[in-house]
């Protein structure tokens, strides 16, 4: 049963909106990392830099789920 008939859609992107959240948080901390280590700043800006990019994969999923949630089952 797909999300929208099944009731499921609004979880799943509460979910997928908790998981950005966290995601941006995590990147603000290796950020921090990164002032705070100035010595191996290079390795947590990288860091950063991939948890910058979960945040926007689970931003596309939301808007992917979101435009067409038929598509998709829990």
């Amino acid at each position: 049963m797909d999300l929208l008939a099944s009731g499921d859609l609004k979880g799943i992107l509460d979910v997928l909106n908790h998981m950005e959240q966290s995601e941006k948080t995590i990147a603000e901390f290796y950020h921090a990392c990164a002032k705070a280590f100035s010595q191996h700043q290079e390795f947590w800006l990288d860091i950063e830099a991939q948890e910058q990019k979960h945040v926007l994969y689970i931003g596309k999923m939301n808007a992917i789920i979101e435009k067409k949630p038929e598509h998709f089952e829990k």
